[in-house]
């Protein structure tokens, strides 16, 4: 389109050859000079005007913010070559507007495009295909759709595992020379350990058996043993020959005349049960009585349980009186179509537990026809050894299938026993898992911790009353002497005792006694350290008024703590052959006294180091004992002393109930009741007042069995 008019243009610049062309030089020497013309014009005269203020809205405030241009024509003087400027003006005008009209069509063309493309990938999308790095490929999902895809796969794998394994058998000998290499470095490894562990474990086993147990054996049967084993049969022998003797001493020792009460013998009975069975039941009603002596095969259930046999008798006798109330020939629980109990005997275990019992045992099961049951009910011996196997069997299922119950102390695994009889292994190991919390019951709405809760409260009466008997009548708390920095910062290894003032002076001398007599039975003594008293021994022994003069000096000696409600003492319990100043009072033991139907609180802090108070029957505080070691012992808890005696003393008359106390019981049911004089003054033979006759019960009665007890031994 240009083109013609550039042609155009030059013909118009030659002309028809009847001017002739002027050049470049002289037009542009002729423009000069008429615009030096122009400026050497006259200036007017006219009032110069003042540069017009220009509005910013003519820059900023306008629809658009394009300048308009003003068009300008060609002005060189020369009309042709204006008209031919003119002309290419306007071409290149239309030119502009032809190529941005072309932009513009193909800005929309190119987007057109990418809208076809877009919508032509989305279709390609749903049936399969994808792009990766811009390439389309075919997706999973269409590849999926290719009938002959997966043999291509394998065609590939089985081309890469052909060429795995000719690799390898290209490479066959250095492997297996590797292999070889290994297995050699095991056969010396184990070269080693057999040549340094096997080897010797084995000569030495040789030379045990081929050499040690002749020279044992010719040991044995040499005559000096043989000389120490006649002697040790000789000496045997001698024992049981003056066995007699001893007898007759006893029997001296029953014909003493106790004052005012007859003779000894007359006072404590005959005791003519042999019954092996008889054994401790004292613990609060726990315990179902008339249990008959477990037979071997009982005791072997429970042995190889892992129990003992005390403790399981404590256990089983626990689990009667909750089951049966102690008797053997009963029918009980829930019943059967035929309206008859489904679980027999002392432990009322029903065809399950027999059966499982019964295969531990070896035994054939009877099954559970009435006849059955029946039997079962009248063998003593058989429910003995059923009741044994089945606690057995428990105890493997819990141990294999319960974590808690294989990381528990053999009590708590008894108490745990006693839940799975009454509801199954299951149930306890789930109860267990629980944290022991939310117990099952059995049909009869018994709860399962019910028997957990028993057995525990029996363990620890027995262990309570084991303490007792053990301290001569004291309590041991399980504290400890200490190091001053583990006691509360007083004296090291010392022992504070106190005596609330609600007491009289004889109740204070009858605990100072339980105590004395405690240490006395473990071979210590009551030292006193402060000044006034500093080395005295207190001596439960000696007379009354000697022990009340001795107390009251230690009470008034303990001047840096005094309070109006209590009088204190502070001692050591070294042992008898050892003064306070050495070893023996380190770690020594802190016996409480003890009073029938009160209780015993543990406790620690407040600068007294671990500490237990004793309180009456009515809860009143009346005695407390501290600066026990923090590191022993317990800090809290309570244990009441109801249990301590199994009848009351001025009860106590049949030689059964003084054949289930022990030993040390024994001797103080003779003694009661007694009469003792009234603070008057004097006895109460010598006009100084009334006899009063002390209940069970009372310190005072406690503190004169005592006295009557040392009597007794004396003679």
């Amino acid at each position: 389109m240009a083109l013609p008019l550039l042609l155009g243009a030059a013909k118009g610049l030659i002309g028809s050859g009847k001017k002739k062309p002027k050049s470049g030089k002289e037009v542009a020497e002729k423009v000069v000079q008429r615009k030096e013309q122009k400026d050497t014009k006259k200036p007017s005269t006219q009032k110069k005007l003042a540069p017009a203020q220009v509005s910013g809205k003519k820059f900023f405030g306008g629809k658009s913010s394009t300048p308009k241009i003003k068009k300008l024509k060609p002005n060189t003087g020369n009309s042709q070559l204006d008209n031919v400027l003119e002309s290419i003006q306007s071409s290149i005008a239309k030119l502009g507007s032809t190529i941005k009209n072309f932009v513009k069509f193909k800005r929309k063309d190119n987007q057109d495009k990418t809208k076809r493309k877009n919508k032509m990938l989305a279709k390609l999308r749903e049936v399969g295909f994808g792009m990766v790095g811009g390439v389309l490929s075919l997706g999973k999902k269409l590849l999926s759709k290719i009938p002959f895809f997966d043999r291509i796969k394998n065609f590939f794998v089985n081309i890469l595992l052909g060429g795995l394994v000719l690799m390898i058998l290209d490479n066959i000998k250095p492997i297996i020379e590797v292999i070889k290499g290994v297995v050699e470095k095991i056969k010396e490894v184990f070269g080693l350990i057999k040549k340094y562990l096997f080897d010797p474990m084995i000569e030495a086993g040789k030379f045990i058996i081929n050499t040690v147990l002749p020279i044992i054996n010719d040991i044995i049967n040499s005559a000096p043993a043989q000389f120490i084993k006649t002697q040790i049969e000789s000496l045997i022998k001698t024992i049981g020959d003056q066995f007699p003797q001893l007898e007759k001493v006893l029997e001296d020792l029953k014909n003493i005349q106790i004052p005012g009460m007859g003779l000894l013998k007359d006072l404590i009975g005959t005791d003519n049960s042999s019954d092996s069975s008889q054994y401790d039941t004292s613990s609060g009603g726990l315990l179902a009585s008339g249990g008959v002596e477990q037979g071997e095969k009982a005791k072997s259930q429970v042995s190889q349980a892992g129990f003992g046999e005390s403790e399981f008798t404590l256990y089983r006798d626990t689990v009667a009186q909750i089951e049966s109330g102690g008797k053997y020939d009963i029918q009980g629980g829930s019943k059967d179509e035929f309206g008859v109990g489904m679980y027999a005997g002392r432990y009322q275990m029903d065809a399950t537990a027999r059966e499982d019992a019964a295969r531990l045992l070896g035994e054939t099961y009877q099954g559970d026809s009435e006849a059955a049951r029946k039997t079962f009910r009248e063998d003593k011996q058989m429910q003995e050894r059923y009741f044994a196997a089945y606690t057995r069997a428990n105890h493997q299922y819990l141990m294999n299938r319960s974590p808690e119950y294989k990381e528990l102390p053999k009590e708590e695994k008894l108490q745990v026993l006693g839940y799975a009889h009454n509801l199954g292994w299951r149930s306890a190991a789930e109860w267990l898992s629980r944290g022991r919390t939310n117990s099952g019951a059995d049909g009869a709405g018994t709860k399962s911790d019910t028997f957990a809760k028993n057995i525990k409260k029996a363990q620890e009466q027995r262990r309570l009353r084991s303490q007792r008997t053990s301290s001569g009548g004291a309590y041991d708390t399980g504290l400890k002497t200490g190091p001053s920095a583990r006691i509360g910062g007083s004296s090291e290894y010392h022992i504070d005792a106190q005596f609330m003032n609600t007491m009289s002076m004889e109740e204070k001398v009858a605990l100072a006694d339980q105590m004395a007599q405690g240490y006395a039975a473990r071979g210590r003594k009551m030292e006193f350290s402060n000044s006034a008293v500093s080395g005295e021994v207190y001596n439960p022994s000696a007379d009354y008024a000697e022990k009340a003069e001795l107390l009251r000096r230690a009470f008034d000696a303990h001047g840096h703590s005094r309070y109006s409600d209590r009088a204190s003492i502070d001692f050591y319990v070294p042992t008898t052959n050892q003064n306070r100043y050495q070893s023996s009072v380190e770690g020594a033991p802190l016996l409480a006294p003890t009073v029938e139907g009160g209780s015993l609180t543990h406790s620690s802090g407040g600068n007294y180091g671990n500490f237990v108070e004793i309180r009456d029957k009515s809860g009143n505080v009346i005695f407390r004992m501290g600066h026990g070691d923090t590191r022993y012992g317990r800090k809290s808890g309570t244990v009441q002393f109801d249990s301590l005696n199994v009848t009351p003393p001025a009860l106590r008359s049949t030689a059964e109930e003084i054949s289930k106390q022990t030993d040390y019981e024994k001797m103080r049911t003779i003694f009661m009741p007694i009469a003792v004089p009234t603070g008057g003054g004097g006895d109460s033979g010598s006009g100084g007042g009334g006899p009063t006759v002390i209940g069970s019960g009372s310190a005072k009665d406690t503190y004169l069995q005592i006295m009557m007890e040392n009597k007794l031994f004396k003679q």
